[in-house]
């Protein structure tokens, strides 16, 4: 063991705690990193990432491991300094400094800190004892790595490749001393002999240089000898100053990247090491498994570069997609597969030919391209209806179950585990999320094994009426499927598509009756009981005896009115919902489905809609025009909560539509966002937000029309 451990046990670590207490497991873990066992090593990495600097956190206990790391990075008997580098970088802050804002973002412990200065919030008084011993302890720990900056340079020229990586990026911590550290990081350019260690090293210059750097980027980009750097180069200048990116630049950078293909020797032997059950143990593998059989690796990042280089020059990327699309090298296709989904996601264009070319590489026989392709058509939605016959063709032969969960195996129809319940593979989700009548079979066939899939029910809901056939087995299922302990996902989904089908699912009545019976507490049962109507009748004693339950009881009014239309007995219930926290929303959406019938409320909405939640506001104020058609009242409204929260503009848009011409006043905020070029919800990410922002158009158009038809 190095000498540093002999002032290790001299440290309070029980005074001191992590994301799981007192860090008295700290000594252990900074030992472990000085193993000669690489198992014992990878352990304590992760140890350290996911208790002492947890999601990007600096407690206590990682301000007094730092010494501690620095010292292990300074003994050049300590294997693996590379990775201890890249820790302190991070605790440094450097993911929160240069957090690109990258559509297609998968960057493994993606840390932030705080504000957009990544030093944990305001530096000021804050009136908040505990904010600010947060904010104090990042500040200390970028001071500290800052500290240790000529240990960093020092380690540009260490024999090890993967240290001088780590030290690249340890530098980039130190951003205050930037002016210090740029002509390093380009003398060491000049001797690198490691491809990624160029690229990293052009990065950090263009990183911690800025615009004082552009000239130099620019004059490696047409005078290196390497490709990949001259690439690099050219992608790091345009993302420091986008002005910089000429015309063109699609056919030079993939003239650049058949050079990189054509210069990269057979791939190197990858050290053997034993598996650990580990975080840090997974991400590794999953890189190992992704590299393998790649020519060159290296250009996944810089194809992610350029993308994001790119910007708001959709059509230039679309250019550059479907060119490596079309290449014959399958590495290049599934880089491009993995680069469209931040695309698409981000941006709205025309993309029925890019998604084309994506849907053929479900004909490739590299099962991770497959793999790749059909991830991203499944979270297109509708958008993936040019690829509908790749996708049944692809079924017709694929596996009904594929053999492994893990990377590198074709999808199947469905996905078992070896723990916990199966899902339904990529494909067949994305042909049923088309509503595509050739899904039905495969559907009947995973909802008739003795485990269906936890997601089964959602795929029927997005088959629309088409699933009615498999009403009965749907009604089934729900009462003979296994029982989890927890949240029951197969029956939720189960009972939201027989909800979805209204009166049609009404020969499941029985049976929605017994699963309420067992839990009276299930809102999704009443819900769909409601939806189907007055053939749900039988349930009306049942429901009744839930009107005063308060975690269901706005849902039992209102499929009470919906099943009886007893407006008598649902409104005062749902009138004083209206005045319960947490309830207001159900209650005003159950209010505006009665309509007229709910008038005795409308003053009682009338306070919601001036003040309070956002979403209150917005339910209350639709609620209140649906049952007045008071437009004059709840219009003003509307208009005043589109802005703020992009994600209420769906709902909004239906509500301008209903209004017809009283809406004019919407007019503006409709056509700006049909004009705009970024998806309303491109600042999250879900697997319905394609879906989600595709409806949001599709509605604004119709609101447009019903305005001014």
């Amino acid at each position: 063991m190095p000498d540093v451990f002999d002032q290790l046990d001299e440290v309070d670590w029980a005074s001191m705690n992590h994301a799981y207490g007192p860090a008295t497991d700290v000594p252990a873990l900074l030992r472990g990193l000085a193993s000669a066992d690489p198992a014992q090593r990878e352990i304590a990495l992760d140890g350290m990432y996911g208790a002492v600097h947890h999601q990007g956190d600096v407690y206590n206990s990682t301000l007094a491991a730092i010494p501690f790391l620095l010292e292990l990075v300074a003994d050049p008997g300590v294997p693996e300094r590379g990775a201890i580098l890249s820790l302190l970088a991070s605790i440094g802050g450097v993911d929160a400094d240069f957090d690109d804002d990258d559509d297609d973002d998968d960057d493994e412990f993606e840390d932030e800190y705080g504000d957009g200065d990544g030093d944990g919030g305001d530096d000021g008084d804050s009136g908040d004892d505990e904010d600010d011993d947060w904010s104090r302890n990042y500040r200390m720990a970028r001071e500290a790595v800052t500290l240790a900056m000529p240990l960093f340079l020092k380690s540009l020229a260490d024999p090890d490749a993967q240290v001088r990586n780590g030290a690249v990026r340890a530098l980039m911590a130190c951003r205050s001393q930037a002016a210090e550290i740029v002509p390093d990081l380009r003398h060491h350019l000049a001797v690198e002999s490691e491809p990624a260690n160029r690229l990293a090293l052009v990065h950090a210059v263009g990183a911690l240089g800025q615009g004082e750097a552009v000239a130099w980027l620019a004059s490696l980009a047409t005078g290196h000898d390497d490709p990949a750097t001259r690439l690099a180069a050219l992608i790091e200048a345009a993302r420091v100053d986008p002005a910089s990116l000429p015309p063109g630049i699609v056919p030079v950078a993939l003239g650049l990247m058949d050079e990189v293909l054509g210069a990269a020797g057979p791939p190197e032997p990858r050290e053997e090491r034993p598996s650990t059950p580990t975080l840090v143990g997974a991400l590794r593998e999953a890189r190992e498994a992704a590299d393998e059989g790649r020519g060159a690796p290296e250009l996944s990042d810089l194809v992610r570069g350029l993308d994001r280089a790119l910007g708001d020059r959709v059509d230039e990327r679309i250019e550059l997609l479907s060119a490596l699309l079309r290449s014959p090298d399958w590495g290049r296709r599934e880089i491009a597969v993995l680069v469209c989904n931040g695309l698409i996601r981000g941006y709205r264009a025309p993309y029925d030919e890019l998604i084309t070319l994506v849907g053929r590489q479900l004909a490739d026989p590299e099962p991770r391209l497959v793999a790749s392709a059909a991830s991203l058509i499944k979270d297109l939605f509708g958008l993936a209806a040019p690829v509908a016959g790749d996708l049944a063709a692809y079924l017709a032969d694929a596996p009904r179950e594929r053999e492994d969960p893990g990377r590198g195996r074709r999808p199947g129809w469905i996905t078992p585990f070896s723990h916990g319940l199966p899902t339904l593979g990529d494909p067949l989700m994305a042909l049923a999320r088309l509503g595509d009548a050739r899904a039905l079979p495969m559907l009947r066939w995973a909802l008739e094994r003795p485990e269906p899939p936890g997601d089964i029910g959602w795929a029927l809901t997005a088959m629309g009426e088409q699933a009615a056939g498999l009403i009965p087995l749907m009604a089934r299922r729900l009462g003979d499927m296994s029982r989890p302990d927890g949240f029951d996902s197969r029956r939720i989904g189960l009972v939201a598509a027989l909800r979805d089908l209204g009166p049609l699912a009404a020969p499941a009545v029985p049976d929605l009756i017994g699963l309420l019976r067992e839990d009276p507490r299930s809102g999704e049962a009443i819900q769909a009981l409601g939806r189907i109507g007055p053939a749900a009748r039988p349930a009306l004693p049942l429901v009744r005896d839930l009107l005063r339950d308060e975690r269901v009881g706005t849902a039992a009014a209102r499929c009470l009115w919906e099943i009886d239309g007893d407006v008598d007995t649902a409104l005062p219930v749902l009138r004083a919902c209206l005045a319960t926290d947490g309830r207001e929303r159900e209650a005003a959406a159950a209010l505006g489905a009665m309509g007229e019938a709910a008038a005795a409320a409308a003053d009682d909405l009338r306070p919601l809609i001036a003040e309070g939640p956002l979403w209150v506001r917005l339910d209350a104020a639709v609620a209140l025009w649906r049952i007045t058609g008071d437009a004059e009242a709840a219009l003003p409204v509307l208009l005043d909560l589109w802005e703020p929260n992009p994600y209420v503009r769906s709902d909004i848009a239906v509500a301008f539509g209903e209004m017809g011409p009283a809406a004019g006043a919407a007019l503006p905020l409709l056509r700006r966002e049909l004009e705009s070029a970024r998806r309303h919800n491109h600042d999250g990410y879900s697997s319905h937000s394609i879906h989600g922002d595709e409806l949001l158009l599709a509605r604004c158009a119709a609101a447009l029309s019903q305005i001014e038809p």
